[in-house]
């Protein structure tokens, strides 16, 4: 009787011990899908409210460095931009923003820094018509700062 007894209190503490790891089992499924589903959420907010842009830095010596796949805010300029992902010193005029280094490169005579964009529909690199502070970048731009003489 004794030796019946002590099995069947083994087998009650191991089923108790089993329904405890089922309870948890279950509880930390639903706290991982729930913040699963958190997660997606919020990416897809960050998607709406973001962009993201491709920037080139070439700093004129052979040396240049891509930022692919750069996520900024809607409305970001590419002066922002190039903040986010650089090292960016630069003064402002009248015309807008002057960029005089980028990573501690610049201020050698007659060598500036220059930013292109890339025209997808004529398939070449074009000036930038504006100062990068009033460039205003869209999803997908491809933009390019140069160190290069004028």
């Amino acid at each position: 009787m004794v030796e019946k007894s002590g099995w069947m209190w083994v087998s009650a503490g191991l089923l108790c011990g089993l329904i405890v790891t089922a309870y948890f089992a279950a509880y930390y499924y639903g706290e991982y899908t729930r913040y699963e589903t958190l997660y997606k959420a919020t990416f897809r907010d960050l998607e709406t409210l973001t962009m993201q842009v491709n920037i080139l830095i070439d700093y004129g010596n052979g040396t240049s460095k891509w930022y692919n796949n750069t996520r900024v805010p809607l409305g970001f300029s590419l002066l922002n931009a190039t903040l986010k992902v650089a090292k960016v010193n630069y003064s402002t005029g009248m015309y807008g923003a002057f960029v005089t280094a980028i990573n501690g490169v610049g201020g050698e005579p007659s060598k500036f820094w220059l930013w292109y964009y890339w025209n997808s529909t004529v398939s070449k690199w074009e000036f930038g018509p504006v100062a990068s502070n009033a460039y205003i970048l869209h999803h997908r731009d491809v933009v390019a700062w140069r160190y290069t003489q004028f």
